[in-house]
């Protein structure tokens, strides 16, 4: 009787381990395989942060001058992300809220300039495009604080550095925070001019 229980205990106790083992190796693999996705994932992230604060301070001037009719024009071209490009990764390494705000940021892109295109075609006007450029300038500014945060957040989650801890003046995160701030003046400021009334003539 006594052998028997020891060879049962012995059988659960092997069961056990090997469950263990398996529970470790695949935990092993799915950390590797999440650090490979986030590694080439922040290099994205990071390029795309970049290309967001080359759009918001676009001036519309090539060289300092207009173009050929004397209005301002688009000189950088709309940033893209197309993440679901990378091969060999492991999407499901990923938490989901995370993983769904990364495939998000292509939609995201694309309700930006869905705005930027209507801002041009119904607000805007010759020559110096002041909407079009105020409305990049907000929205892209915006965007690339959005994307950064999700970068923050992949680093702390794979302890990979975030390069984009630099707070010098220069950094591409402060750039960013200096251009939605001045946005967000200058609309309160026009909303303000826009609420004074008239003065009473006498």
């Amino acid at each position: 009787m006594a052998a028997a229980i020891f060879g049962l205990i012995g059988v659960i106790t092997g069961s056990l381990l090997s469950a263990l083992k398996d529970w470790l190796f695949n935990r092993a693999t799915k950390k590797n395989e999440q650090k490979y996705l986030a590694v080439q994932l922040s290099h994205m992230l990071e390029r795309l942060i970049s290309s967001c604060v080359d759009v918001v301070y676009d001036d519309g001037l090539f060289e300092g001058q207009r173009d050929q009719n004397g209005c301002r024009a688009l000189q950088v071209e709309p940033p893209t992300f197309e993440p679901l490009q990378l091969q060999d990764v492991d999407w499901k390494s990923l938490p989901v809220s995370l993983m769904s705000k990364i495939l998000r940021i292509p939609f995201n892109l694309q309700d930006v300039e869905q705005y930027v295109a209507a801002t041009m075609r119904y607000v805007a006007t010759a020559p110096d495009y002041e909407e079009v450029f105020e409305a990049r300038k907000e929205k892209y500014s915006e965007l690339g604080l959005a994307v950064a945060e999700t970068l923050q957040e992949l680093c702390a989650l794979t302890g990979i550095p975030y390069a984009l801890a630099d707070e010098c003046e220069w950094a591409p995160v402060n750039r960013l925070k200096v251009a939605y701030k001045e946005v967000q003046q200058q609309k309160k400021e026009r909303n303000e001019s826009a609420q004074i009334p008239p003065p009473i003539s006498s």
